[in-house]
């Protein structure tokens, strides 16, 4: 009887023979779902991989990452509190070291994890251990050095092949399981498609909902629920002398100091990080994350506010006149004030 091990091989082995087009796309989505699968059931046979029990923090997380020797450590040290080891050969860092970053009022935690090589998806090189790292952060800071920029695609691919979708949007996919009736699929695209993709992951039962320009790899990865949608910079460390390369969003030399404090702005820009002040006189921000309503706002405060609610004062860009009354459905935006009146009791 063949191996978990071997059954996967032989469909990796179909997906690399199978020339992918428009005509052959849905099979290979079909395949990739049965290797999903049966990592699955791999996984659940076996004690797995370690992994780094991070513990996240602050008001967001993000972690750099890339190839040994990028100088990751060095940005550790220049932009946070921490002092992680560094050293003019590769693999100093062999775990994965935490600094805070205190940028506009934000806290924003920073892992620095060891060089991913080529295979780390795979295991190689502590792969399972810092990629298990990078699918719980928020943005994914990936460094490279100048002397081997060329180093981005691989990197790219090393990282999709761990389930890591790098700057795309969560598909809009919604599964409602129940006892019976089969499957039924609303909304766009292929329905028989999706169906067979859901009954491989052992759906049998279910209403599923497929929003718009969702796409046979948005259905797969679903599915499969392995992947992740961290949003990412790409950052060219040791441009010493000024170099510019593209497709990166900046170039920097964590040993000159150079656009460093731009990178601490992107971070905080890619983040999409907005802080809010809880009076007029307030000089701390409560940092929230945009789009974040004053019922978030009030529930950061105290999980009894929302309760307690009776309205709030807004001054600041999000409301058309300074003190204007607004309700819990407000959406706040950076620099806003906020004063909010609570009943004695809790609403009913």
């Amino acid at each position: 009887m063949r191996s978990i091990e071997e059954r996967i091989n032989e469909i990796e082995e179909e997906i690399r023979r199978t020339q992918y087009n428009k005509a052959t796309e849905k099979h290979i989505g079909l395949l990739k779902a049965k290797i999903a699968r049966l990592r699955e059931l791999q996984e659940k046979g076996s004690k797995g991989a370690r992994r780094v029990g991070v513990r996240k923090n602050g008001d967001a997380t993000c972690a750099l990452c890339g190839p040994p020797s990028a100088g990751k450590s060095t940005i550790l040290t220049a932009i946070t509190d921490a002092e992680s080891k560094v050293a003019d050969y590769a693999f100093t860092t062999t775990g994965v070291i935490e600094g805070t970053m205190i940028y506009r009022g934000a806290h924003i935690q920073i892992f620095d994890t060891p060089g991913l090589i080529e295979g780390a998806s795979s295991g190689k090189g502590m792969g399972k251990e810092i990629l298990s790292t990078l699918r719980v952060s928020d943005l994914l800071l990936i460094v490279l050095d100048v002397d081997r920029a060329e180093e981005k695609e691989s990197i790219e691919k090393e990282l999709y092949a761990s389930g890591i979708r790098l700057n795309r949007k969560k598909p809009d996919i919604s599964v409602k399981k129940r006892d019976r009736g089969g499957i039924e699929v609303h909304g766009f695209g292929d329905k028989s498609f999706v169906k067979s993709i859901a009954t491989e992951a052992g759906i049998l039962n279910a209403s599923i909902y497929v929003g718009r320009g969702t796409t046979v790899e948005d259905i797969v990865d679903h599915f499969s629920g392995n992947a992740v949608y961290p949003k990412a910079l790409w950052i060219l460390n040791k441009a010493d002398t000024g170099e510019e390369i593209e497709g990166f969003d900046v170039c920097i030399s964590a040993k000159t100091g150079r656009n460093m404090d731009r990178l601490k702005e992107l971070i905080f820009e890619k983040l999409e990080l907005i802080r809010v002040y809880t009076s007029i006189e307030a000089d701390e921000p409560m940092i929230l994350k945009k789009g974040s309503t004053v019922r978030d706002f009030a529930l950061k405060l105290h999980r009894d506010f929302e309760s307690r609610f009776r309205y709030a004062r807004v001054w600041g860009s999000s409301v058309k006149f300074d003190g204007q009354l607004v309700g819990l459905e407000h959406k706040l935006r950076d620099g806003d004030r906020i004063e909010i009146t609570l009943s004695t009791q809790k609403n009913v």
